[in-house]
């Protein structure tokens, strides 16, 4: 019975905690799969990741000229699935911790830093509503999926370490809000996917020795192929589009549109009953501001 509950366990919330392991403005352009996944209610999950990025990054939404850096980052997170009206709900929080070295050009100087801290948490609420019925073990192992329809909200409140004296921050001193829906259509041993996801930004007012900075909406747009060699371990092929986000220090401009390109890979394989394993790859394929990175990321799962 675990075996089968671990069959969607793995890409729910194991997906989820990728994202979860970049500062605020990469973190919007990583590729992810399998993210609206049935799984049974009442099932409880753990998850440990590591990730490793290196390129040039966007932080906090926000472009500084010329910033690349290398990012270690540890992310634990605890997931719960349950049933909303009969639909399956879930929620998942997540707590990322961040090694940073990066450079840049700050008022034409180079200029460098090593630090480390906590970024920014976010917490989840997800709700399949179509194809997708909330059900108890013994009955979710003979469901079959076919097409199913969901929807999440995240919020990322302002919990991250900011220092307003600091041009480069791992928390962003504002709130985030990201609204998606997505489709979720299996035939045989492939599944078929595609997002759509809008980041919504308040201001930080504090913003390098107190100026105030606005940003935008962003809309995030992905397709995902997935194929299954066997019930618990897969293959995906992801895409991403990214489009927005344009900042307004002080009520001035900034020539800061992004207009971006992504693609990446996820390969999930068993590791016992309840714990699972998951390597994911992604890169910058064509990218206007701030997304030309590398990710690598490795994620351990426990469930019960």
């Amino acid at each position: 019975m675990k075996q089968k509950r671990a069959i969607q366990v793995l890409p729910l919330i194991m997906v989820a905690l990728l994202i979860a392991a970049l500062p605020p403005g990469a973190r919007a352009q990583d590729v992810e799969a399998r993210l609206y996944a049935n799984v049974p209610k009442g099932t409880n999950f753990i998850a440990v990741v590591y990730k490793y990025s290196r390129g040039e990054i966007m932080l906090n939404g926000t472009v500084i000229e010329d910033l690349k850096g290398n990012l270690h980052t540890p992310v634990i997170g605890y997931a719960r699935a349950f049933s909303l009206g009969g639909m399956t709900a879930k929620f998942d929080v997540q707590v990322p911790y961040t090694w940073m070295d990066a450079s840049a050009k700050v008022n034409l100087r180079d200029s460098s830093r090593t630090w480390n801290g906590l970024s920014d948490p976010r917490v989840r609420f997800t709700l399949n509503f179509a194809g997708s019925p909330a059900l108890a073990p013994a009955e979710f192992v003979k469901w079959k999926q076919k097409t199913l329809v969901g929807a999440s909200i995240q919020v990322l409140p302002p919990l991250g370490k900011y220092d307003t004296t600091r041009l480069i921050n791992l928390g962003s001193n504002r709130w985030t809000f990201r609204g998606e829906v997505a489709v979720s259509h299996r035939v045989r041993d492939w599944i078929f996917e595609g997002y759509a996801s809008l980041f919504f930004f308040t201001d930080n007012s504090d913003y390098y020795g107190g100026q105030t900075l606005s940003q935008e909406p962003v809309g995030i747009f992905q397709a995902h192929v997935i194929y299954h060699f066997e019930p618990r371990m897969w293959l995906g092929v992801d895409g991403l589009y990214a489009r927005g986000g344009t900042t307004t220090l002080e009520g001035v401009g900034r020539h800061d549109f992004q207009d971006n390109t992504r693609i990446g890979a996820t390969f999930a394989l068993p590791l016992a009953r309840d714990q699972n394993l998951k390597l994911t790859w992604s890169s910058g394929v064509s990218t206007r501001i701030g997304a030309d990175f590398d990710n690598f990321a490795l994620t351990y799962l426990y469930n019960w």
